[in-house]
């Protein structure tokens, strides 16, 4: 590929290199940024993953046969890998206190920390990117309050891993071994990511396309072996993990694709004006008996999937049968997601963090629609600027929020919590594209402006 053509794929901003004296004023920053964030999340405990839904309880999990047991079976929407976790952990040390308090603490802090990454060194990005990291921080704290959920965290947490370990693998003058590394933990982080979210299992290929576009620029010219390594040691982690479960699910769950067999429940409850209740409920079939009396229905079962499916069907027939209807709820639900709700059931938040909370978030859900369209314009000039890192973060980003948006009812506030850190790269892009350049010096790839931490 021509070196003009590579330059146009890498996310660049031109500013001065920074001086001594901001680089330690950076850092002295990000301290800060972890000592504040470690005195406000010093209450947080989450809810493990096992017990969503209240199907089961970590308790339950005393011998590793019971952990087999359940891994065999699973296929809700459980998170399988962090649930994993959490049941081996149980049965092996009696306790998931260090995960859902402590790992969920530090996860907290870091998924504010870790955008850092992707931030320019112009001054002013710098300071509105820690400033929005102090921000998201402390109203992450509270609005989590409200359910706590264990996986919301690390969501974000793998996508951005993913995103800076790929940037990592991309670099051209970097040792072998080092671009290896990183594209095996590039392949593990996305693993982990689309084991934490069902929905995410529809964008994979894309992101393996993109990092095949990146390694096939480095290394087609130069070497093809080392583009074949690069490539394996990152799809391996991938087909170890996303793979195996899959080909369990396949194999052993009734041939299950996606890793959730609730995703048509969620869509139903969430659009339930376009769906004709009549006729779904003739469709579905009796779901199984609670596991105990303190328990709820029980969902890990391939009734629950079959009765998934049916509630899936149903919303896609009222959209078409009634598009005014579900037009208007898509709008409503979009909008309302873009508005950074707070409110979670019976849990209200109300202050002066909360309000500046909101309307910066108001704020940087306009600019990532802003980036949204303007680098699809760039995309349709050249077709190769969809794999550059900006466009991927930004679609990335996009995505989420708008499934978020349209697949859940009343915990919106917590489906906000993984956006907010591409929300932080967001404002970084914003700022960059509308302040003037300190000098004429050339273009530098994102991987030079990144923040040393």
């Amino acid at each position: 590929m021509k070196p003009q053509v590579e330059a146009r794929l890498r996310d660049s901003a031109l500013h001065s290199a920074p001086s001594v004296r901001d680089q330690r004023l950076y850092r002295l920053g990000v301290t800060a940024l972890l000592l504040f964030g470690a005195f406000a999340v010093r209450g947080m405990q989450a809810r493990p993953a096992t017990q969503w839904m209240n199907i089961y309880h970590v308790d339950e999990f005393t011998s590793i046969t019971d952990v087999l047991q359940y891994l065999r079976d699973l296929q809700t929407g459980i998170p399988p890998l962090l649930s994993a976790i959490e049941v081996i952990s149980q049965s092996a040390f009696d306790t998931v206190l260090w995960w859902v308090r402590y790992a969920y603490r530090g996860a907290t802090v870091l998924m504010f920390v870790l955008p850092l990454y992707f931030v320019s060194v112009g001054k002013v990005n710098r300071l509105v990117c820690l400033s929005l990291s102090f921000l998201f921080v402390a109203a992450t704290a509270q609005v989590a309050l409200g359910n706590p959920e264990v996986y919301d965290v690390w969501f974000a947490i793998f996508a951005m891993g993913y995103f800076i370990a790929s940037d990592a693998s991309f670099r051209e003058n970097a040792a072998p071994g080092r671009t290896h590394c990183a594209a095996f933990i590039a392949g593990t982080m996305l693993a982990c990511l689309e084991l934490t979210r069902p929905f995410i299992v529809f964008v994979v290929p894309f992101f393996i396309a993109y990092n095949l576009f990146h390694y096939s620029i480095h290394d087609r010219v130069h070497n093809r072996r080392r583009l074949t390594r690069r490539l394996i040691y990152f799809l391996l982690p991938l087909l170890l993990l996303s793979g195996g479960w899959h080909t369990k699910l396949w194999l052993l769950n009734d041939g299950q694709f996606n890793w959730s067999n609730h995703a048509g429940s969620n869509l139903a409850m969430a659009w339930q004006p376009v769906v004709d209740a009549n006729a779904l409920a003739g469709a579905l079939e009796p779901e199984e008996p609670r596991r105990g009396a303190m328990r709820w229905t029980h969902l890990d079962t391939d009734v629950h999937l079959r009765n998934s499916q049916a509630r899936q069907h149903a919303v896609f027939e009222g959209v078409i049968r009634n598009p005014k209807l579900a037009t208007e709820l898509l709008s409503e639900k979009v909008l309302h997601f873009m508005s950074v709700p707070t409110d979670m059931y019976q849990y209200q938040l109300r202050g002066p963090l909360i309000t500046v909370y909101q309307w910066v978030g108001r704020f940087l859900f306009v600019g990532l629609l802003f980036l949204l369209i303007t680098n699809l314009v760039r995309v349709a000039r050249d077709w190769q600027a969809l794999f550059a890192t900006e466009v991927v973060m930004t679609l990335y980003a996009a995505f989420v929020s708008f499934v978020s948006a349209i697949g859940g009812t009343d915990e919106e506030a917590r489906f906000v919590i993984p956006v907010l850190p591409f929300l932080i790269v967001v404002a970084d892009r914003i700022v960059t594209r509308f302040s003037r350049p300190t000098t004429a010096t050339p273009a530098v790839t994102a991987t030079t402006t990144n923040a040393t931490l």
